[in-house]
């Protein structure tokens, strides 16, 4: 900090270059001198927090001077000697110099002092101790604790507190404790972590914090512009932050042990709003969908089917089984009814189910022999089944089917289309269709109206929800590349995929028409009141956050603003994300004018002109 160039310039003392035991040795030095006591614990701190903050210090004097304390002790201000030791001692603190007297001569001049008190100071020594006045031993463990706060970061141990209250009692100064304190090794070590941390942007700070809580991770861009909005390259703010993000980190794990999840109840992913059973029962009983259902597909009987399969295999759709008889039919009707399924084929394996599937399986296998059917011989998961159902597949793009949901009859080839047309993209996904009634036709289900709306997929937001939730497309190459899914895993193993995918690149695709029904199955795994599918969904978070968060996301102000091309000035707290819309902004609207300017070239119209 330079020095001040005329006498109207503040005297301060809240540069962080200022040590604490400085500003508590003035407030100690003004109170003795002034008051003729030593501070109280919270007249200390008051003014130790008033001056760290930016009062003026010549206004602390005049102020103490002019008190009603002061007055009644007949103070008429500081003696010549002691207002030039005391603006000498901060100059110097202020300036990072020593003052010579032209320097200080002005902020003598514009303390109160009182020639009376020269003649009685009798040349007292700055460091003087003052009479204790009767502090209580609360207030003395309050100073002391102060100190090892300030210092160590850290309430005093008990010896401590005895050794330094014995010592304040005997006359030692407030400065000389805090500079003993401020001297320790202990000391030296904390200044040491505190200089690491302090290197540190608040984008790396939180996500330090989060590693640190979260065993790696799981605060989303979101979430971490928020906190970087918080802290503000407030240094003070930090601490409180980790006492935040460990009093949530605490009641997150007390709620991780009793998650209750409603199965007539669900969110309508990309939105606000959930969906109920009671409002899906008063939909259908508008549309007059309430009354009896014909049963069965209204195909005719399996045996008297024909079917011919072309050889090629496009996709392949893969299903694991358990327990899944009375939804069987209907799942196979539907995925054979599919208008590219000559050129797919379908994997069944089934996980042990005790249900006996396998003979109308059989059945259908006689007239499709695309059907590729697998009992396991012990109990195995998910995903476990969806990896060996990778291994066993042909086709050179796959999907996931669940017994449960319905598919429009083109679901299959409108995927395969995607993934045909775009070739920059390695898996596509689609908005889907919600219900809560198995035995509703696709038609009928789409009347109904609840359908969810998707984002198109960016790293941010696939962090945050699994956007691919429900029947995605992938190409099978991926897990040549990227592996299988991860088994580990009970009910979040596709998001992990999902997200493993992103780590190395991999693009998504959103099919913008809903072609898959979604049924709410209280007794599916991922709907039922005992599922881990939030603890495994944070689990995901902690694995991949770090990973696919922005290294622009975490640079401190000043050296993003650097990279966008920008003055850092007046960005304190702004988030990156609207620093680098307005860049963008600021550069269209310089690209646009630059346009403008052009002269017309030879049949190159103008911009505007078509």
């Amino acid at each position: 900090m330079s020095a001040p160039s005329e006498p109207g310039t503040r005297l301060l003392l809240n540069s962080p270059a200022v040590p604490d035991a400085d500003i508590i040795f003035v407030v100690d030095f003004v109170y003795g001198r002034v008051l003729k006591r030593k501070p109280d614990a919270h007249g200390l701190l008051y003014h130790y927090q008033a001056l760290r903050g930016g009062l003026d210090v010549i206004h602390f004097i005049n102020g103490m001077i002019e008190s009603d304390e002061a007055r009644e002790k007949s103070c008429r201000g500081l003696s010549f000697d002691d207002a030039s030791s005391i603006v000498a001692f901060v100059y110097e603190r202020h300036a990072g110099r020593k003052g010579s007297e032209r320097d200080i001569a002005p902020y003598v001049a514009a303390l109160r002092t009182d020639a009376s008190a020269d003649a009685s100071a009798g040349g007292a020594e700055a460091d003087e101790p003052v009479a204790s006045s009767g502090l209580s031993e609360q207030d003395v463990a309050f100073l002391i604790n102060f100190a090892y706060e300030k210092c160590l970061h850290r309430p005093a141990d008990p010896g401590g507190l005895a050794n330094y209250s014995s010592a304040f009692r005997a006359g030692i100064p407030i400065r000389q404790i805090f500079q003993e304190i401020d001297g320790s090794t202990e000391a030296a070590l904390r200044r040491a972590e505190d200089a690491r941390l302090d290197d540190l942007s608040d984008g790396e700070f939180v996500l330090a914090i989060s590693d640190a809580l979260l065993n790696g991770g799981g605060i989303v861009p979101r979430d971490l512009e928020g906190l970087k909005t918080f802290l503000s390259e407030d240094s003070e703010r930090r601490k409180e932050l980790v006492q935040r993000l460990v009093a949530q980190h605490v009641e997150r794990q007390q709620e991780d042990s009793s998650i209750e999840i409603d199965p007539d109840r669900c969110w309508i992913m990309g939105t606000d709003r959930y969906l109920t059973r009671d409002d899906w029962n008063e939909r259908v009983k508008e549309l007059g969908l309430d009354g009896p259902r014909q049963s069965g597909s209204g195909l005719p009987p399996v045996s008297e089917r024909s079917f011919e399969h072309t050889g090629e295999y496009v996709v392949s759709a893969i299903a694991s089984l358990y327990r899944g008889g009375k939804y069987l039919e209907a799942f196979l009707d539907n995925i054979t009814s599919q208008t590219i399924f000559d050129r797919s084929e379908l994997i069944i394996i089934d996980a042990d189910s005790p249900e006996g599937e396998h003979e109308l399986i059989s059945e259908y296998q006689k007239v499709y022999p695309n059907i590729v059917y697998k009992r396991m011989n012990y109990r195995i998961g998910i995903y476990d089944a969806w990896n060996v159902g990778v291994e066993l597949s042909r086709g050179r793009y796959l999907t996931n089917t669940n017994l449960d949901d319905l598919r429009r009859n083109d679901s299959f080839e409108l995927q395969a289309r995607a993934l045909d047309e775009f070739a920059y993209a390695d898996i596509a996904y689609q908005d889907f269709l919600y219900s809560f009634d198995h035995a509703f036709s696709f038609e009928d289900v789409e009347r109904c109206g609840f359908r969810s709306d998707l984002p198109i997929i960016t790293t941010n937001n696939l962090i945050a929800y699994n956007s691919p939730h429900n029947a995605p497309v992938w190409r099978r190459t991926l897990h040549d590349e990227l592996g299988l899914f991860d088994t580990t895993l009970k009910s979040a193993g596709d998001a992990e995929f999902w997200l493993r995918c992103r780590v190395a690149g991999k693009e998504f695709h959103k099919i913008n028409t809903p072609h898959v029904v979604y049924f709410q199955n209280p007794e599916g795994l991922s709907t039922r009141a005992d599922s881990r599918g939030m603890i495994e969904s944070r689990r995901n978070m902690q694995k991949y956050c770090r990973k696919l968060t922005s290294p622009y996301l975490t640079m401190s102000r000043t050296k993003f603003a650097e990279e966008v091309g920008v003055s850092p000035d007046g960005l304190v707290g702004v988030p990156h994300y609207s620093i680098a819309h307005d860049a963008l902004r600021l550069l269209g609207k310089k690209r646009m004018a630059a346009l403008h300017e052009m002269p017309a070239a030879s049949g190159v119209g103008r911009v505007g002109e078509f």
